[in-house]
């Protein structure tokens, strides 16, 4: 509908007094605008989080159908969890031949290999998989046939990048290469690089087939390991709950082939997970790309999408507030203008229009200013929240159209209440000079500020009790030294390295930087790998106990300092510490029933030959995972020739000297060149143990990124508030000049008002802060006790920051010409 002239001459008019205000009142419109594109920023960089961790695996077409089945076994909890990512290899057959309901299944497994193509060598994380695919999720390759890549065993897809990494950038369709020691493999096809809101990453996809074991357990019907990723894609129309109810049959025909003695409670039993929910549900054992070393994505949480969602809320609610209470400041100003306008017929719409046009035109500016303050923080915020954003989410049409919508609702959320207040003023008492009156009964502005106050002390809080338990977590006694302790992993297709740990333990220990070398199974950081135990003194026949291992070098605990409490650490001249010594710690001694003194010379079997160990000593506790976990039994044995040295082994670890850290590494490359020549990461263990705490560091950052925003915007609102109540007040100031007042008397009156605000506000968040705080810290096994200094620091803090916002107005005030101060209009 077109604009009549009226219309169109009264939008002039609007937008002419709004322009020639802001002109006038610079200063108020330059906080208003800043104020309010802080709050902007914040939700759009908060956008583009929830956008990236919402959109994971959403490129498939087909993702709405496509579904993982779970493994759950009550009560064999491992890694603090009893559900697993994995199942049996022969499941995804029973699915496509049983079951009408399912369109395609496929397994697959994620792991590292080594590419060769000549004397180039290189480790990639890829995928083994079966022919089918690329018929439940639909990759389109670059070159090649869907339909036939992984119709051989010896069949491999590339990625264009790992493709033009192998094969210099030439076409790599066709081209041979060595994979690992499983032989030569043809390349079927290119496909375009996993994109990185992918659950599943791959450099290459070749077939399960190659492995002589994987056919084994198809031909031979073996359900008894579970070792694959098994995924299907639902026919449309079925209903997911429909087909998962069939599970618990498909478990009994199929897994245990319809054998009754065994109790349904003791079974395994299946559930399904949605693709598209993988990223953001909670960690389960053996999750894609999330065990061990391998780790090449990052886990989403909720939590933390509905907490980043509430830090955008708060926010921008901040900063309209902060408008809203600056909008109040000036008011008096305008309040004959107001007054005037009316009294010569002005209709109370017409000037709520003015005041919320003004108010939608600075939140224009902001969203401006907004977007260009996202351009530069975009890169810091990315590596804060550890994600892989871009700026160019910032122009997403939905974005943009949804910045559209904040100028709107942001310009009548903070511009509402002084263009309806303003607005409702009668002309009579406006014109007689009755506002200020009216004014001074005003208490709204004060619980807004209250309510900034109470957000600002709640996110400084918890941002203290984050920064408090990291601080915990990285000055508690370990149990074990992992200063200047630089590790490697050994490959499993690393033949040469694993047979050659004596020369290069030989290699390194000439160089006089390096103190001692050791071989373990696991590093101390993270064990991953748990069996049983049975047999020990007082146990039932059928009683085990889950308890995590790790096959060590007779110096193992020395390098890493690890104490005993009793007993002899593993001798070289005892012979028969290779194959039946153990050494425990204090938690398994306590599970087991014992001291540490009666543990020693007892005896249990271990592992799957059960072999009779001997217990020749009881270590001190130590965290052997993330301090979210209690520390749980331990067992120690000899990685000896005798007990399959080269298989057992995973790691290499050296204790070196700080001094000429750069060459003595590149000593020891060398050194590992001289025996294979394929390429070896080497990580410094204390990086090993920051990486178990990298997403609690990224929260405590970007609490306190949020934190800064809201405590400007707080800040400017308060400044509002001063430069409010000192205008009002600024005759009786002038008069109690005239009367002799002190400087300190005036500043003190007008303070005082302040100081009771924020510790109304501190009365409000502390209860608020501490639950928030014990929340959070639920999640620890070892963590700290929240004491008053958190408290006693936030409000020292936020009345630091509240005293400086509104010192500059007070003492402007209270050292002011007392004859300017009375004749002020």
């Amino acid at each position: 509908m077109a604009l009549t002239k009226d219309k169109r001459a009264m939008l002039k008019n609007y937008l002419k007094v709004t322009l020639r205000t802001l002109y006038k009142n610079k200063g108020y419109a330059f906080i208003n605008t800043i104020g309010l594109a802080f709050g902007m920023a914040s939700i759009i960089l908060i956008f583009q989080f929830v956008q990236h961790e919402t959109s994971y695996d959403r490129f498939y077409t087909n993702v709405d159908q496509i579904y993982r089945v779970n493994l759950y076994q009550p009560g064999n909890a491992y890694l603090g969890t009893d559900r697993y990512a994995v199942t049996p290899p022969p499941l995804s057959g029973v699915l496509r031949n049983h079951y009408p309901d399912i369109d395609h299944a496929t397994s697959l497994r994620n792991r590292s290999a080594l590419l060769s193509v000549g004397d180039q060598h290189y480790w990639e994380e890829g995928l083994w998989a079966d022919k089918h695919f690329f018929d439940v999720f639909s990759i389109p390759l670059l070159q090649g046939n869907v339909h036939s890549a992984l119709a051989s065993p010896d069949a491999i897809v590339l990625t264009k990048t790992v493709a033009n990494k192998l094969f210099n950038g030439e076409d790599a369709l066709n081209q041979v290469l060595q994979v690992g020691d499983e032989g030569l493999f043809t390349v079927t096809g290119i496909a375009p690089d996993a994109p990185v809101n992918a659950s599943i990453k791959y450099g290459f996809i070749t077939s399960h087939y190659a492995h002589a074991s994987f056919a084994r357990s198809i031909t031979n019907n073996i359900w008894g390991s579970s070792n694959v990723h098994t995924f299907f894609s639902l026919k449309e129309g079925v209903d997911i709950e429909d087909f998962e109810a069939k599970l618990p049959g498909l478990v009994f025909d199929f897994r245990y082939r319809g054998d009754t003695d065994i109790p349904a409670a003791s079974r395994d039993q299946y559930f399904t997970q949605a693709l598209s929910d993988i990223h953001m549900a909670p960690f389960i054992n053996f999750d894609i790309g999330f065990h061990g070393e391998t780790r090449n994505g990052v886990k989403g949480d909720k939590r933390l999408i509905y907490l980043f969602i509430a830090l955008g809320c708060v926010i921008i609610l901040l900063a309209c507030i902060n408008y809203m209470n600056l909008a109040i400041a000036r008011s008096i100003r305008r309040s004959n203008e107001v007054g005037l306008r009316k009294a010569i017929g002005a209709r109370r719409i017409q000037i709520a229009g003015q005041f919320l046009s003004e108010s939608i035109l600075i939140a224009g500016l902001a969203l401006v200013l907004a977007l260009l303050a996202v351009e530069l923080l975009t890169p810091f915020f990315a590596s804060m929240v550890d994600r892989p954003l871009t700026s160019n989410q910032v122009y997403d049409f939905r974005l943009l159209a949804a910045g559209a919508l904040l100028i709107v609702i942001v310009g009548f959320v903070s511009g509402s209440y002084p263009a309806f207040f303003m607005s409702g003023l009668k002309p009579i008492d406006v014109l007689k000079g009755k506002l200020n009156t009216r004014h001074s009964r005003f208490s709204l502005q004060r619980l807004l500020i209250v309510g900034q106050y109470t957000a600002s002390m709640v996110l400084i809080a918890c941002g203290f009790a984050i920064y408090q338990q990291l601080h915990f977590i990285k000055n508690k006694d370990l149990g074990y030294d992992l200063e200047q302790v630089v590790t490697i992993r050994i490959q499993q297709e690393n033949h040469q390295l694993r047979n050659g740990l004596d020369r290069v333990r030989e290699a390194w220990l000439e160089n006089p930087n390096v103190s001692a070398v050791t071989a373990s199974s696991t590093l101390p950081v993270y064990v991953d790998w748990q069996s049983e135990i049975s047999g020990w003194e007082g146990s039932n026949p059928e009683e085990v106990l889950p308890i995590y291992m790790n096959a060590v070098d007779h110096n193992y605990l020395q390098l890493y300092g690890i104490e005993l409490t009793t007993g002899r650490d593993f001798s070289v001249d005892v012979s028969t510490d290779e194959v039946a010594a153990a050494i425990i710690n204090q938690s398994a001694a306590r599970t087991l029933g014992w001291t540490p003194e009666e543990a020693i010379g007892k005896q249990f079997k271990m592992g799957r030959v059960a072999s009779t160990r001997t217990i020749i000593g009881v270590a001190e506790d130590f965290h052997a995972h993330s301090m979210r976990s209690e520390i749980r039994p331990y067992v120690f044995y000899l990685a000896s020739e005798k007990t399959d040295l080269a298989a057992s082994v995973n790691y290499l670890s050296a204790k070196i000297h700080p001094d000429d850290l750069q060459g003595t590494l590149a000593s020891m490359r060398a050194s590992l060149r001289d025996i294979s020549p394929y390429p070896v990461e080497f990580r410094f263990l204390d990086d090993r143990f920051a990486q178990l705490y990298h997403a609690d560091e990224s929260l405590g950052k970007t609490i306190g990124f949020f934190t800064f925003l809201a405590l400007i915007i707080a800040s400017m609102g308060l400044f509002g508030l001063a430069a409010y109540a000192v205008e009002r007040r600024t005759k009786e100031i002038g008069l109690r000049k005239v009367l002799g007042a002190p400087v300190a008397t005036l500043t003190h009156m007008l303070l005082k008002d302040f100081v009771w605000l924020v510790l109304i506000a501190a009365l409000v968040a502390t209860p608020i802060a501490y639950l928030t705080m014990q929340y959070w810290l639920e999640g620890f096994a070892y963590r700290i006790e929240i004491g008053p200094g958190i408290f006693l620091t936030t409000i020292a803090l936020t009345f630091t920051v509240a005293l400086f916002t509104v010192g500059h107005q007070t003492l402007k005030a209270a050292f002011a010409n007392p004859v300017q101060s009375l004749r002020h209009d």
